[in-house]
């Protein structure tokens, strides 16, 4: 059985600025492997479009835009460089 990643039980929310909750008692579990796509993508997928642009997956990471795999290129570089010279920089990606 998958586990829970992700639950609300009887969640509300609303801005400060609004007479109203936005949402009011919420209940909604996301389980392992589940993925929540924004209404864009959803749209984009229920047209048959999912298999435009860039989506990677990689242990939880999503890459999505050409800038991401630059990012992440350019510090898996880095650190290539770093550990043949025997040194390492102290945090995550640059």
């Amino acid at each position: 059985m998958k586990k829970p990643v992700i639950e609300f039980v009887d969640f509300t929310f609303q801005y400060r600025a609004q007479a109203k909750p936005t949402l009011n008692n919420i209940n909604l579990t996301i389980y392992e492997g589940e993925k929540v796509l924004t209404k864009r993508e959803t749209d984009a997928y229920l047209k048959g479009q999912n298999a435009q642009g860039i989506n990677i997956t990689i242990n939880g990471l999503t890459v999505r835009e050409e800038a991401d795999i630059n990012k992440i290129a350019n510090t898996m570089v880095r650190k290539l460089k770093e550990a043949s010279l025997g040194y390492s920089s102290v945090g995550g990606m640059a």
